[in-house]
């Protein structure tokens, strides 16, 4: 993992090294909402702990597309306990009908996340906004 840029008043992005995805935080004053959590649970792990030295404050997710280095984070934070994820609908639609598809490609497209053959693990789906 890269470390925070800051790029404006409690405003971060995160830059993961291998998969060239960057991760946004917005820190506000009652909670602070994660643009994009990685391409599996190992990375989902590693911005998630990234995030809570940065803050402690409740959690929003937001996924910009459906592509799994964006969106198959969600899991670890569901497991943290976050509840809310949010994503423009045509981006929850493909998520909800394609997203399984691009599971057996992880490994093949990114090293940082080995090929999950079985469902061992889920992703979490995001609400239409």
């Amino acid at each position: 993992m890269s470390e925070w840029l800051e790029v404006g008043a409690d405003n971060y992005v995160l830059v993961t090294e291998g998969s060239l995805l960057n991760t946004g935080l917005i820190v506000g004053s009652e909670r602070a909402m994660v643009i994009d959590t990685g391409c599996g649970p190992r990375q989902g792990r590693e911005i998630l702990d990234a995030v809570r030295e940065k803050t402690q404050l409740p959690l929003v997710v937001v996924n910009t597309h459906a592509h799994y280095d964006h969106f198959f984070g969600n899991a670890v934070f569901a497991e943290a306990g976050v509840t809310e994820f949010w994503a423009h609908q045509n981006c929850a639609a493909e998520i909800d009908e394609r997203g399984d598809v691009q599971r057996r490609f992880v490994g093949t497209w990114n090293r940082r996340c080995p090929p999950v053959r079985a469902r061992t693990w889920n992703w979490w789906s995001p609400t239409p906004s």
